[in-house]
């Protein structure tokens, strides 16, 4: 028999003009990780914050191995052994592993930072996790997957039971979500139950056994992920059936609008040609580390190209600064918009 680890019960919530939550209910079992899925705005990181303290709901309840408890903080959240990793992850970059772990609930011995300590145990947690990573090591030098695997290893040291994962996956790897992946099971394993928000339909059969489903901040109903097909699963998430899942649109592509020829930096970026017509979207594909951002901010003036030759409309322009670039009609939306672009 499974043993239900966390259960919340008729939860709602509303924001100014809005209702974000009306009496949603889900569980999760020991061991256990649910999937949790709905389009964009459905509710899942409302319902989630909810159980991770950041909100509080307007009704309903919320019991953990059998016991109705109050999450009026985070504080508290962690206390009872909620951790949620949010999308956006919340890291200091210019700490080491071993800061970022513990920051907040540094050892101590007397007055003084017990920093061999931290490091010590910092260690034991990783090793444990499975996870290969220097704790001297500072958190800004990491890829976003190793970062990711701290905010594991921070919630695992709050010695958490329940574990919410909001898109962990939107931008590693196959190789780097595999390592997730193993670091999961291992918490499966040792009990933890997980709520794994995605909308990556092929992960949650990997990983998950049941799947939540909610739709316009209502609970739509739980289902077992090997008694649904996958076109099932996508009716009761958009509330309708999807004949044509890929619709062709008809455009008209015009003149070439944008040309670039030998792009050229360091080691990250060699592009021979490509071109831009107009009322066209134009791909640019590869894995994470292979460039395409380098590509891009090189175009904008965001970066000096070593060379670099761009028409625009059959006219050739230099592009030697953001600045040029803007002037050109050229605009950027770039990956991180927290990082740059916005003044927060």
């Amino acid at each position: 028999m499974k043993q239900e680890l966390f259960r919340m019960e008729g939860i709602s919530k509303s924001f100014p003009g809005v209702k974000a939550l009306d009496k949603v209910s889900l569980s999760v079992n020991k061991g256990e990780v649910l999937g949790l899925v709905g389009e964009n705005g459905a509710g899942k990181s409302t319902l989630m914050k909810i159980l991770s303290g950041v909100h509080r709901a307007d009704e309903g309840e919320i019991f953990i191995e059998g016991n109705k408890v109050d999450i009026d903080s985070v504080a508290k959240a962690h206390e009872l052994g909620v951790c949620i990793i949010m999308q956006e992850l919340n890291m200091c970059g210019h700490l080491s592993v071993a800061d970022n772990i513990f920051i907040g609930r540094a050892h101590k011995k007397g007055i003084f930072i017990d920093d061999g300590k931290m490091h010590e145990e910092a260690q034991k947690i990783l090793d444990d996790l499975g996870i290969e990573l220097n704790t001297y090591a500072h958190v800004g030098s990491l890829s976003i997957a190793q970062q990711q695997m701290v905010e594991i290893a921070k919630a695992i040291s709050f010695n958490s039971k329940i574990l919410v994962l909001d898109e962990p996956t939107a931008t590693l790897t196959e190789k780097e979500i595999e390592q997730l992946f193993g670091i999961i099971r291992r918490l499966k394993e040792k009990g933890v139950g997980m709520v794994y928000i995605s909308h990556r339909m092929a992960e949650l059969n990997q990983i998950c056994e049941r799947v939540t489903i909610i739709r316009d901040g209502q609970y739509i109903g739980t289902r077992n992920l090997n008694e649904i097909t996958m076109d099932e699963l996508v009716n009761m998430i958009v509330g309708r059936s999807l004949e044509d899942k890929y619709p062709k649109y008809k455009r008209n592509i015009g003149e070439i609008v944008l040309e670039a020829r030998n792009v050229r930096r360091g080691t990250k970026v060699n592009a021979d040609y490509f071109c831009v017509r107009k009322g066209e979207i134009l791909g640019i594909s590869g894995l994470v580390g292979a460039g395409r951002t380098e590509l891009m901010r090189c175009i904008f003036g965001a970066d000096q190209a070593d060379s670099m030759e761009l028409t625009l409309e059959g006219k050739p322009i230099k592009v030697n600064s953001v600045i040029q670039a803007i002037k050109h009609g050229i605009g950027y939306a770039t990956e991180d918009r927290k990082r740059d672009g916005l003044a927060l």
